[in-house]
């Protein structure tokens, strides 16, 4: 198909329609924030006829959502609820720049209009009027996603939240570091409302800086400052700065420092406490989640079983029940009760694939744990463990990696005929750079017979 064909087929279906929506329902304030159709057309064009669009859905803005969403999965999309929602909420987050984060940070720039001081710092900070015009072009998604209600008040979205006014103070830092140094805020703020504003100021420079040095003495700084002032900043800052925080811990943990993993639990241990995590009465499943798996990690047992027992109610009713069995099973395979976890593990359907992939993880190892009670059990569960990843097409590849690595050596351990030897196996983990459950495998390993 010729480029001009191709222009106009497009043209006459999602672009034309997608520009008509735009110009008649958001007009641009004027002529300096316009936004070419080309530039539309180009999206559009880049997303029907690349073959790669499916694993590329992230990189769309949130106005082509429903139309390319239904085009590539209308038939599942249309029949399957489930397969629906968890579709969404996969595309949803790998939105960089959405209309999800305009609408919260709009939201809460509108709240703090009413405090003159409060939203002169604000704009001064994100400029949202000169960077984000075009963002106001978008529809509302919320009302559009089911139970998205239950996951736009989370850690991720505010986590989101400051990925947008990181990405405007970029823009912006230079005038930002000048009003720190001129004292014309002084002149201009009541009395103790300055400090506070640049403190604010400070902390989101501290974490732009500490997301582009990764300095552990620069995270040991900003997290005590943090855990000395948190109190002076809105609950949307506060759970702004505690997300990088646990962010930085987790993916130092993830590169092999496990003191890490016990900085990660006693922050969220603080965001649990401090309440921090649990906005309008509901905690999200992502936060609960990652809250129990940290405290086992570092056998914390009867405070993840306390945190179980006390906070469950939180979570979305529809899910609740799922992710407090999930829970429940990573909590019993760390107290050894592998018979307990198979149970808890296989009893409900978990929703999204985060969950499903940490139910099957924990699902392989119980039964390898139980011997060979549980062997055939585990033989079709490492088979349907690789179908689930191969047909799922929405996620991050060096996930699936690595938790296929992770079967390629549970075989290699139940291998009845032809097994290789204690030190082949040894061999083939550590060729292995990309690979989850490593730490269980080496012990595994390392009780082979020799």
């Amino acid at each position: 198909m010729s480029k001009s064909v191709r222009k106009k087929h497009v043209d006459d279906s999602l672009a034309g329609k997608l520009w008509s929506h735009l110009i008649k329902h958001h007009p641009f304030p004027d002529k300096d924030h316009k936004i070419e159709k080309s530039y539309v057309l180009k999206k559009i064009l880049r997303i029907e006829y690349d073959s790669s669009a499916k694993k590329r859905l992230g990189n769309l803005s949130s106005t082509l959502y429903d139309d390319i969403l239904k085009h590539y999965f209308r038939e599942r999309y249309e029949q399957d609820e489930v397969y629906r929602n968890e579709l969404e909420l996969s595309v949803l987050r790998r939105f960089k720049l959405d209309e999800l984060y305009y609408q919260k940070s709009n939201a809460v720039r509108n709240k703090l209009l009413k405090n003159p001081d409060s939203a002169r710092k604000y704009q001064q900070l994100t400029n949202l009027e000169s960077n984000l015009y075009y963002y106001s072009a978008m529809e509302k998604m919320i009302d559009r996603v089911p139970g998205l209600h239950a996951y736009n008040a989370n850690l991720e979205n505010y986590y989101r939240i400051a990925k947008l006014r990181f990405q405007c103070e970029i823009e912006n830092r230079n005038n930002i570091i000048q009003s720190n140094t001129t004292g014309n805020d002084e002149n201009n703020d009541p009395a103790g409302t300055s400090s506070a504003g640049h403190l604010l100021e400070e902390m989101y420079l501290g974490v732009l800086e500490l997301n582009r040095s990764y300095d552990s003495e620069q995270y040991d700084a900003l997290k005590e400052r943090f855990l000395q002032e948190w109190k002076v900043f809105s609950e949307d800052d506060s759970l702004i700065f505690l997300s990088y925080l646990i962010n930085f811990s987790t993916k130092r943990f993830k590169k092999g420092s496990n003191e890490d993993l016990r900085e990660a639990f006693e922050l969220y241990k603080f965001g649990v406490e401090s309440a921090l995590l649990i906005e309008s009465n509901i905690i999200t499943p992502d936060n609960f989640r990652n809250a129990v798996f940290s405290a086992c990690g570092v056998k914390e047992f009867d405070w993840a079983e306390g945190f179980t027992t006390n906070y469950g109610r939180f979570l979305p009713a529809s899910i609740q029940e799922g992710i407090i069995n999930l829970a429940k099973a990573r909590i019993a395979f760390g107290r050894k009760d592998f018979m307990s976890a198979t149970e808890l593990t296989v009893q409900d359907a978990q929703v999204g694939f985060t969950n499903k992939l940490l139910a099957k993880f924990i699902l392989t190892k119980a039964y390898y744990e139980l011997g060979t009670t549980k062997i055939a059990q585990l033989h079709s569960h490492v088979k349907s463990f690789e179908s689930f990843l191969n047909r799922d097409g929405l996620h991050h590849e060096n996930t699936k990696v690595a938790c296929k690595n992770f079967l390629r050596i549970v075989k290699l351990l139940i291998r009845e005929k032809n097994k290789p030897t204690k030190e082949q196996i040894d061999s083939k983990l550590a060729a292995y750079s990309l690979i989850v459950g490593k730490e269980w495998l080496k012990e595994k390993i390392a009780a082979l017979p020799e």
